[in-house]
Order: C-alpha cells, then structure tokens, then sequence
C-alpha cells in the first residue's frame, strides 16, 4: 500500500521534515507494508490541495499555519477531511 502525502511548502521547510518523520515511522512500524510517497511544494492553492485529498488525488495533505487557520492536515477517510 502506499500512502500519498502532499503539500504546499518547500523541502527545506519543518512541514517536509514533518512529512518524512510520518514516512519513517510508518514504514518502519508497518515493516515496509506501508509506503509513503511525499510531494512537496505542490503548486495548489489551501482550497485546491483539499480538493485534492477530497478526490482522493492524494491521501494526506498538510497545509501552512496561518493565524486564522492553525495546521490543517486533510485526510480523505474523514467526512470532508478536515481537522
């Protein structure tokens, strides 16, 4: 199985580092069962990388902090993926 993990920032950014220490833990809790695939730096709008997840596009996506939004990680198991 693979799991796909989008979002908007650099590869140099905490949300990338964020991103690859999911990657690691899962892969190695799951024993490889599980594989995440990570696409940084996606050119998409917040609206448009959860649209993305809600298509199912991707499985994860991770959103920038903003005051009027804190960090927004969209999964598409959730009834409009949001918390």
């Amino acid at each position: 199985m693979i799991i796909t993990v989008g979002h908007l920032n650099p590869v140099d950014s905490p949300y990338q580092r964020g991103a690859l220490m999911f990657k690691r833990v899962l892969e190695k809790s799951t024993g490889g069962q599980i594989k995440v695939r990570i696409l940084p730096k996606l050119n998409l709008s917040g609206s448009q990388l959860i649209q993305a997840v809600r298509e199912g596009t991707l499985d994860i996506g991770i959103r920038k902090y903003t005051p009027q939004n804190s960090l927004l990680i969209t999964l598409k198991k959730e009834p409009f993926g949001s918390f």
